[in-house]
């Protein structure tokens, strides 16, 4: 029997929450909008490895596994949860970010789950260079955003652009080289920028030092209190399907952790670099927005959502525009009018909403629930009684209250947090990937 668009569907996402200050907002307001948007009945289970004892995936319509599981990696989902997930007669739906790593794991992992829909990051035109049809001829795989816009921007007072103390502000990690030249682009912006603006009287507040990162409230308080933040667009520029550029990559910085990045290309990037375009509108230009700060990006396609000189102040890789850019900081009625178009364009008109997003996610639902002749589960769970099975399983809740408590010892309080991301960052790669496994323990 067909099920209509009235019908709910018992849905499990599967995921790793993260905790509170730990990760960028975006994060947390994808997970809830499930919740918060969703017509069909949802239920989240924050795990990494193992599904917790009691509770039964044949008792879902769907299992959603979301980005924040990385599904390509054993220490997300190890093979013996891999092997439940594939048993299920559940409509399997896979989030995935972060697309240019192992994609040979990942296609494996979707194959033995057996995926029947994947929502991608990855631009149409390049999906099938991604997720090749011959090994995944079943898949239906949907393009869509990695974050909209943030659901939480009213609580922050947003001063007119002349009235904010920073003129320029940006935070960022420092990409590691394989991800090419659009990963290296992240933190490059910083230095150059600095260097084009040493003899200007400009207040610059812009990092991309772990211990500088910016979480939780403070974050959406200083996009608030620039007059511009910096940007460039999200992903990478360098495809690794087996892993081993990665591991190549980081093998020679180990030896040479001096070495420039045109050093580190020129070795090992060069043939990779452009296969595939994964260029795209990162989630912070819609925070910006929401709070009327102005882009001073670099130019870009921004997944053809952003309009240079409409939405943002396009800013030359070369920097040989470099003089336009800062007319425009210094006058802010023209800075004004770019941040109120963005503001009206993509946040009033709501295109970009998580309520639209959400609304997309029910509606490929139904129609491939339909399309491959799945049924409705007699036996699925109510809100209760997967509560019940969920907090019974002495396993789940003995992993829960040692995450708890780790969690409050070394992320709660932000100095202890910055010293243990201090910490962690000061340990040589091959030595973090050792211990990522036993740290995910952190995590509920």
């Amino acid at each position: 029997m067909r099920i209509m668009s009235n019908d709910n569907l018992n849905i499990l996402i599967l995921c790793n929450r993260p905790t509170k200050n730990s990760q960028a907002a975006t994060v947390f307001d994808h997970l809830d909008a499930f919740q918060k948007y969703s017509t069909h009945n949802i239920f989240e289970l924050s795990t990494i490895h193992s599904i917790p004892s009691r509770v039964k995936l044949d008792r879902f319509d769907v299992i959603v596994i979301h980005y924040t599981l990385g599904i390509g990696f054993e220490h997300y989902l190890n093979s013996k949860t891999k092997s439940i997930i594939s048993t299920s007669n559940a409509l399997k739906v896979v989030f995935i970010q972060d697309e240019y790593r192992v994609i040979n794991d990942v296609t494996q992992s979707l194959i033995d789950i057996g995926a029947d829909i994947v929502f991608t990051c990855v631009p149409e035109g390049e999906i099938e260079k991604v997720y090749l049809p011959d090994k995944l001829p079943k898949l239906t795989v949907i393009n869509n955003l990695c974050g909209y816009v943030p659901e939480h921007p009213d609580t922050t007072p947003t001063p007119l652009i002349k009235d904010r103390p920073i003129d320029v502000g940006y935070r960022s990690r420092k990409m590691p080289y394989w991800l090419g030249t659009l990963g290296v682009e992240k933190w490059r912006i910083v230095d150059d920028f600095k260097e084009h603006a040493k003899d200007l009287d400009l207040v610059l507040d812009l990092s991309y030092e772990e211990s500088d990162r910016i979480y939780g409230d403070r974050w959406p308080k200083f996009l608030a209190s620039c007059k511009a933040v910096l940007g460039v667009e999200s992903g990478s520029s360098v495809f690794d399907f087996t892993g081993d550029i990665q591991h190549n990559v980081e093998e020679y910085m180990a030896k040479h952790p001096n070495a420039e990045f045109e050093e580190v290309f020129q070795k090992f990037l060069k043939n990779e670099e452009g296969k595939i375009k994964l260029n795209q509108i990162s989630p912070r230009a819609f925070e910006t927005a929401a709070l009327k700060t102005l882009m001073v990006l670099y130019e870009g396609d921004y997944s053809n959502i952003l309009i240079p000189w409409k939405h943002y102040v396009p800013l030359k890789k070369d920097f040989s525009n470099f003089d336009e850019v800062i007319e425009v900081l210094n006058t802010p009625s023209k800075a004004q009018k770019i941040v109120d178009a963005a503001y009206q364009d993509l946040i009033i008109e709501k295109t970009y909403s998580y309520e639209r997003f959400i609304s997309l996610f029910d509606n490929v639902l139904i129609r491939e629930f339909n399309r491959r002749d799945f049924k409705l589960n007699p036996d699925s769970y109510t809100q209760n009684s997967y509560k019940f099975d969920l907090y019974t399983s002495i396993d789940y809740l003995g992993r829960y209250m040692l995450s708890s408590i780790l969690q409050k010892m070394l992320l709660n309080s932000p100095p202890i947090r910055k010293l243990v991301f201090n910490l962690w960052f000061s340990l040589p790669i091959n030595f973090q990937k050792r211990l990522r496994p036993y740290v995910r323990i952190i995590n509920k």
